[in-house]
């Protein structure tokens, strides 16, 4: 007996010793460098089992087998997620080397809006719990996106075409522009179809 409970404990023991070993072997892999930043399998696992919680919750685990542009459903959502990171990591870095940020009460406003929503603050902590996320996870996520719209918005407003080049582009693309007419139209009665062309 004490033989199995030994054994028991140091299978335990391994156990555990082999999930810090597997996390910090995620936290050493490089998924995708951009803008000179790299992305971390640590934070890619850690941001598609938030989307992946967040996807079954609303379609049922039943999702991951449906396809999706000939893949299945879970390999295009990793993919997209990639993309997604990718692209978000090359935005903040253009906007930190521009000097764009998020005001931190805009932040706080947006955070209380959120609040807002939900009868309690325990409502409110246990729906993030089900999403399987925390307040600092909303938090960088609504400063991210602040960031990432003023720059944008910084980058737009910069941006000055004249009018005689956009005009000159939309004549020399107009005969590409799809166009629909209408040859009939359905109505109830008469009246509703005198209505119509009056």
């Amino acid at each position: 007996m004490v033989l199995i409970i030994s054994m028991l404990a140091i299978s335990v023991l391994l156990t555990g010793c082999s999930s810090v070993n597997t996390a910090q072997a995620a936290d050493s892999i490089i998924v995708a460098k951009a803008a000179g930043q790299e992305i971390k399998k640590s934070y890619y696992d850690d941001m598609f089992n938030i989307f992946k919680v967040q996807q079954e919750q609303n379609y049922g685990p039943e999702i991951w087998e449906k396809e999706v542009s000939g893949k299945k459903y879970i390999d295009f959502a990793k993919e997209e997620l990639l993309n997604s990171l990718i692209d978000e990591t090359i935005l903040l870095k253009k906007a930190a080397d521009l000097g764009v940020i998020a005001s931190q009460d805009k932040v706080d406003e947006e955070v209380e809006y959120i609040r807002q929503m939900f009868e309690s603050d325990k409502e409110y902590k246990d729906y993030l719990a089900a999403q399987g996320i925390t307040e600092d996870y909303v938090i960088n996520s609504i400063r991210k996106r602040m960031v990432i719209s003023n720059f944008i918005n910084e980058v737009t407003e910069s941006m000055d075409v004249p009018e005689n080049e956009l005009r000159a582009a939309y004549d020399s693309m107009k005969n590409s522009f799809i166009s629909v007419k209408a040859s009939h139209i359905l109505v109830e009665s008469k009246e509703e179809a005198t209505k119509i062309l009056e």
